[in-house]
């Protein structure tokens, strides 16, 4: 193994170790570096993509087309699609129309220039106390899931899930999380307090790589 290699792999674990960073941000600076050093230029990976954050009125609008005609006259907390601009618009409590919130905002977005695809995760951590890992459970139920792919015009399975902290060294949350997520067990990532940068890279070269290029 080369020295080169091995500088390279510091700047990952130090992206992905960074002190004080959320989760997301961690998993985020970790995938990036990681990606940045052996692929340059072919990924990209934000934090808190916004393409879902009205899907719940899209799949609503699918399913009950014409329910979302604008108003004569609009009052607060009337929604309806602006077909113009592509995107759902409420009439909020000023009397102002204002792009609506109806949807989800996964954590981290990794997306193969070359062909577009992208692939997401969701990322939770907490101690000893809590439901987390509960409230990542809507990106593991068919409904959303299919939602996700008709969206991104795509059949692959679309989000994975990484755990931290107390979630995956209690064994009462280990057995959850298996029941929960093992139907997907490839695209769920247990990953240490300590942060190493060596299983997200893994992740990504088993699970995520072969889905997006």
């Amino acid at each position: 193994m080369s020295d080169h290699y091995l500088s390279k792999r510091a700047n990952w674990e130090a992206a992905a170790n960074a002190t004080g960073a959320s989760l997301e941000n961690a998993v985020a600076g970790g995938l990036r570096a990681f990606l940045e050093s052996e692929y340059p230029g072919q990924f990209e990976v934000e934090t808190h993509p916004s393409e879902f954050k009205q899907i719940y009125l899209e799949e609503d609008r699918r399913r009950n087309p014409g329910t979302y005609l604008k108003p004569t006259a609009p009052v607060a907390g009337d929604i309806w699609f602006d077909e113009a601009r592509g995107i759902f618009m409420t009439q909020s409590e000023k009397g102002r129309p204002r792009e609506a919130q109806c949807g989800f905002v996964p954590d981290v977005k990794i997306k193969c220039i070359a062909t577009g695809r992208a692939y997401y995760a969701e990322c939770k951590a907490q101690n000893d106390a809590g439901n987390a890992h509960e409230r990542a459970c809507k990106f593991a139920t068919p409904s959303v899931i299919e939602a996700m792919q008709r969206k991104m015009g795509i059949s692959y399975h679309p989000i994975g899930y990484l755990f931290s902290g107390d979630l995956i060294t209690k064994k009462k949350y280990l057995l959850e999380l298996e029941l929960c997520y093992g139907f997907k067990r490839e695209h769920m990532l247990l990953w240490p307090k300590t942060r190493p940068a060596e299983p997200l890279a893994t992740w990504f070269e088993k699970t995520i790589k072969n889905l997006i290029v």
